[in-house]
């Protein structure tokens, strides 16, 4: 259900964690016949099992069988990232594979007819460096009713 496009340039953030914000472009693809309502949400980043950024998802609707595209701030915890040992080794090789994890919770509204439902999705993607590129893209999702 989300996918991320492409990454704007780096700001700093002034705190003690070494934090830098980049906005996101991320679409929301809806399949279904049902419109879905979302909550604010929270995507977590992970590279190599250390939690490294969160993306923070606004509310929204997402219409029946159409995609919503968004722009999302996200907090990358530089000094999370830089503490992994495989770091170096993975940035020389020009690829990092990086984990999402992401919920969300809403209601679908198909005609009159109202549910709450919960979209819980985990992604893996291959970040290739030197392309700025997001690549071999896996989503899994589960939707709770």
């Amino acid at each position: 259900m989300a996918e991320t496009d492409q990454a704007r340039p780096l700001s700093p953030r002034s705190n003690e964690e070494k934090a830098l914000e980049t906005m996101e472009d991320m679409s929301i693809k809806n399949p279904n016949i049902a419109s879905f309502k979302f909550d604010n949400s929270t995507t977590s980043v992970y590279y190599r099992g250390i939690l490294v950024a969160d993306a923070q998802i606004p509310s929204g609707l997402a219409k029946a069988r159409k995609t919503l595209h968004l722009n999302v701030p996200v907090v990358i915890m530089a000094n999370r990232l830089a503490s992994s040992p495989d770091l170096l080794k993975d940035v020389l090789e020009g690829k990092m594979i990086m984990n999402t994890y992401s919920i969300l919770s809403g209601i679908a509204k198909i005609w009159f007819i109202k549910k709450d439902v919960v979209v819980d999705m985990n992604c893996t993607m291959t970040i290739n460096i030197s392309d700025r590129a997001i690549q071999d893209i896996n989503c899994q999702h589960k939707v709770i009713l």
